[in-house]
């Protein structure tokens, strides 16, 4: 989400930065800090608890479970609990190595209330950079687990394990509501100064300021109020007093805020195409997109012309520049849009026997406009999968791949797959789609579906990525757990209502059926 460039400070400022430091003790102590003041009450809609069985886990990860658990234990995180609610918890894999816990809310945050409490609005904060040189990333530690919950929204948090039931002392991650929660505590302790030097997205803040001397002041003001409020910072990812950093997926310095270059990756690498049905492809995915082109219908002639009736395909170089054009102005402001979280994200999947890809757009007036674009070949082992495995696969790498966007909020999922709605509801389903499945828990979107012929972008780069000679891969995913995903097709069939007529129309002899 973030990362830092060379710092502008002289030796005479960079003194003044580490005394400025020194001079807030609790604020950098490592601890987690409880927020003062305030506690947390989530609103439900009734008072019907929701329990689920407690997910079961191999020994390794039994044991992985157990130590995150006591560890939250001993942070005041968590404590034992007698609740009647109780949502399932289990483990994904990060990136850094290790496990981390995630409780799946699911049931729950059908019950919860929706807050309206406004989402930060990228390009608005943009506005606010106009004329900043100078650049600080402050990371707030573990910014759920510093807002304290009131004795009643504890007992809702409770989640289940194999070896007891906890609840929640401090806000929980995977509450649908969290991130406005959070923004509302951010937004009543900074005031006035949001919008003038200080800027939050969740548990980012970013400070920004003209010269070195200013932002030293800045950085004063802000560590004063987080410090009073009782928030603690995670030292080891914060980056201070930078002339150029990344964030939210772009590159902040010098008054500019510029699009990352790795978005656009995916189309920039688009090869001309070869044969008609390849330029008929290439239209479709630009044409969706025709709106937010200036003269679209003119940049696009030169390949509409190969189109019409008993015309040769001929790639010359007007089709040379068009095509470059048509990559150009897709992939250029205003048509990549700056991502609004007050509105809707739709992600849009899609997966062929040799590649995947995924864009994320934005619903605006004229339309869905384009954020970002993104495409891989699948590995050898992937590309043995069943065709509803890839389809589950690329909604997965989709939602991970731009989980700076989608983690916090609710968003569509376009897919042309009809058999991932009913798969994503299969919670106990075993073996690689479980764990693909539970990998999805953390994220809140509703899937729609749309037919290949509809879904013209992503099919497109799709198929561009079957042709392409990079890998642009992940690890495989390695079979582990094959036989308990046999086993469970017999528990399937038999909670399956057609499938249970059948059997028992067997199991009493039905001649109908036997003959």
């Amino acid at each position: 989400m973030l990362a830092a460039y060379s710092s502008p400070v002289s030796q005479l400022e960079s003194r003044k930065l580490d005394q400025l430091v020194k001079s807030f003790l609790n604020l950098f102590s490592g601890r987690l800090g409880t927020v003062k003041g305030m506690v947390c009450e989530l609103d439900l809609l009734d008072d019907r608890p929701v329990h689920s069985r407690p997910y079961q886990c191999s020994p390794p990860r039994l044991k992985a479970l157990r130590d995150i658990v006591n560890d939250l234990l001993q942070k005041g995180v968590v404590c034992k609990s007698t609740s009647q609610y109780a949502s399932p918890a289990f483990l994904v894999p990060k990136s850094s190595g290790g496990y981390g816990m995630v409780v799946d809310y699911h049931l729950l945050n059908k019950k919860v209330r929706f807050d309206a409490f406004p989402m930060p609005s990228i390009e608005l904060a943009f506005s606010n950079f106009q004329g900043a040189e100078v650049f600080s990333i402050l990371d707030l530690n573990s910014a759920y687990y510093q807002i304290p919950l009131s004795a009643k929204s504890r007992k809702v948090t409770a989640f289940s394990t194999p070896f007891g039931l906890f609840e929640f002392t401090k806000h929980p991650m995977g509450i649908s509501v969290g991130c406005q929660i959070l923004s509302r505590v951010v937004e009543s302790l900074f005031g006035d100064l949001k919008h003038h030097y200080v800027y939050n997205f969740m548990d980012d803040l970013l400070v920004y300021s003209r010269t070195v001397e200013h932002h030293l002041v800045h950085l004063k003001e802000v560590f004063r109020h987080l410090e009073t409020a009782g928030f603690t910072l995670n030292q080891d990812k914060m980056q201070l007093v930078k002339s150029k950093i990344k964030f939210l997926g772009h590159s902040l310095s010098d008054a500019r805020a510029e699009v990352l270059p790795e978005r656009l990756d995916a189309l920039r690498e688009f090869p001309p195409p070869k044969n008609l049905k390849a330029v008929w492809r290439f239209l479709g995915m630009v044409g969706f997109y025709g709106n937010f082109v200036k003269d679209f219908s003119l940049l696009a002639k030169p390949l509409h012309a190969l189109k019409c009736k008993d015309a040769q395909f001929v790639w010359g170089d007007s089709q040379r520049r068009a095509f470059k054009a048509l990559k150009d102005a897709i992939s250029t402001s205003p048509v990549l849009q700056v991502p609004d979280f007050s509105k809707e994200f739709v992600l849009v999947c899609d997966a062929s026997d040799l590649a995947e890809s995924a864009i994320l757009n934005q619903r605006c007036e004229s339309g869905l406009a384009p954020i970002a674009f993104a495409g891989r070949l699948l590995s050898g082992t992937k590309r043995k999968y069943l065709t509803y495995e890839k389809e589950c696969l690329a909604a997965v790498w989709g939602c991970e791949r731009f989980r700076v966007y989608l983690e916090h909020k609710q968003f569509v999922l376009h897919t042309d797959n009809q058999a991932l709605s009913w798969l994503l509801k299969q919670v106990r389903e075993l073996g690689r789609l479980g764990r693909w499945i539970l990998r999805l828990a953390s994220f809140k979107f509703t899937i729609v579906h749309v037919s290949g012929k509809a879904n013209v972008v992503a099919d497109c780069l799709t198929c561009q990525f079957e042709k392409s000679t990079s890998d642009q891969l992940f690890s495989g995913l390695v079979l582990q757990h094959l036989p308990a995903a046999f086993l469970s097709i017999r528990e399937h069939q038999i909670k399956d209502s057609c499938c249970r007529e059948i059997y028992d129309k067997i199991k009493h002899q039905d001649p109908e059926v036997r003959n």
